[in-house]
């Protein structure tokens, strides 16, 4: 056959981060829904802070099962607001 287009199967970065975002807004948990994200070829990148080691497992969690990520780089801090870090 010729070279079509293949509908679904890639997934730009910029939608990637989109729907990662997304997703963790979705979890209802303040401290996801700030934090950021940049995706190369599939590989996202997960920055900023969280209050516990649960709600970065929940993140890691969400953004591996969003559609065309094939990698995640965990650059997520948990912090104790109450210990001041």
């Amino acid at each position: 056959m010729g070279k079509g287009i293949e509908i679904g199967l890639v997934c730009h970065d910029e939608n990637i981060v989109r729907m990662a975002s997304d997703a963790l807004a979705h979890a209802h948990i303040a401290a996801l829904a700030l934090l950021q994200f940049e995706s190369r070829s599939g590989e996202l990148t997960i920055t900023g802070a969280v209050e516990s080691w649960y709600e970065k497992q929940l993140a890691l969690s969400h953004c591996r099962n969003v559609p065309g990520v094939g990698s995640v780089i965990d650059q997520i801090e948990v912090y104790s607001p109450s210990r001041g870090g």
